[in-house]
């Protein structure tokens, strides 16, 4: 076993999973990473399940100090990572030997970075997730963003033993700069009645751009105002996922990010597909984005292409190379 120790936490970095699934009858938000993909893809480069535990950085990394040897891998938003002041790259295997620092700068490319260790962060599972939800203080360490000193047991290497190491092959890493306007593919929403055609019309023709209230619950959106049929957000609360475009009275829309609450009351003009939401979780206030309306069995057949990605990922989708650790 190893393990590594927060040095310096950044602006906001928290464990985060595949989310807390099973638990919304109860009034858990699913939460999780807010870039699935990104977060799948660091797991499977160092040997972990997809849904292995990993730390989520927001515009700035952590400083992270390791004791015994272990294997990481970056992915997300480029922060510049560094191993004892020497940069790293991102989306391939990096092995970190006892008393390496990991360190980063700022985001200059997307929003959230991932990191995955070999074994993932062992913090206690609560309703099947180690996640972190920052709103309900639940998962991960305490329920809150992680502070200097916070210390988890990590999976090691031995010596003497071959290691393989992994690098996703260029073309299929996403690319995560927001020079917009960034598409999003949505379907229709449940709610198509409570807007009118010119509302409807001015959703998928304008741009918009997202405002300084976009978090880990939702990302609220400026520009032109949809218009609604008759009174706007007098609907009874009802179930939402995330994703949900939600309109409330003032016309500018708001998506549901990872920590939404399990319902909400205003009308949903159009729900992001779930590939697509890692496209709008790494922008930041001041990116443009669009919509654009395509069929639900469309949207079905690209998380099934996802879903084989990954199922293929060490197949087709990376290169790799056998090391032999000394």
């Amino acid at each position: 076993m190893a393990r590594c120790r927060i040095v310096n936490p950044g602006p906001l970095t928290t464990v985060q999973d595949l989310g807390r699934w099973g638990g919304q009858s109860l009034g858990y938000c699913i939460g999780g990473a807010m870039d699935i993909f990104s977060l799948k893809a660091a797991n499977l480069l160092v040997g972990n399940e997809p849904e292995a535990a990993g730390l989520e950085f927001t515009y700035q990394g952590a400083e992270i100090i390791f004791f015994g040897r272990t294997l990481i891998a970056i992915t997300g938003a480029e922060m510049g990572p560094m191993i004892n002041n020497n940069k790293i790259p991102q989306w391939e295997t990096i092995q970190v030997n006892n008393g390496d620092v990991l360190s980063f700068g700022t985001a200059h490319s997307g929003l959230r970075a991932y990191l995955a260790v070999k074994g993932g962060f062992d913090v206690p599972a609560i309703i099947g997730s180690r996640s972190t939800s920052l709103k309900e203080m639940l998962g991960g360490v305490e329920g809150r963003a992680l502070r200097n000193r916070d210390l988890f047991n990590i999976g090691g290497v031995d010596k003497r033993c071959s290691v393989i190491l992994k690098r996703m092959k260029k073309e299929h890493i996403p690319f995560r700069r927001c020079d917009g306007p960034i598409v999003l593919r949505t379907v229709e929403g449940p709610h198509q009645e409570y807007f009118s055609k010119k509302g409807e019309k001015t959703f998928y023709s304008a741009e918009y751009t997202v405002s300084k209230d976009a978090d880990r619950v939702g990302y609220r959106l400026e520009g032109e105002r949809i218009e609604h049929k008759g009174e706007a957000g007098k609907l009874i609360s009802l179930g939402m996922v995330t994703g949900a475009v939600q309109v409330p009275g003032n016309g500018l829309p708001i998506v549901l990010t990872a920590e939404h609450r399990t319902h909400g009351g205003y009308p949903c003009i159009a729900t992001v597909i779930t590939i697509d939401m890692p496209k709008l979780v790494q922008c930041r206030p001041g990116d443009t984005i669009r919509f654009e309306k395509i069929t639900l069995k469309k949207a079905q057949e690209l998380l099934e292409d996802e879903e084989s990605f990954f199922n293929d990922f060490d197949l087709k989708y990376v290169e790799k190379r056998e090391v032999y650790v000394r």
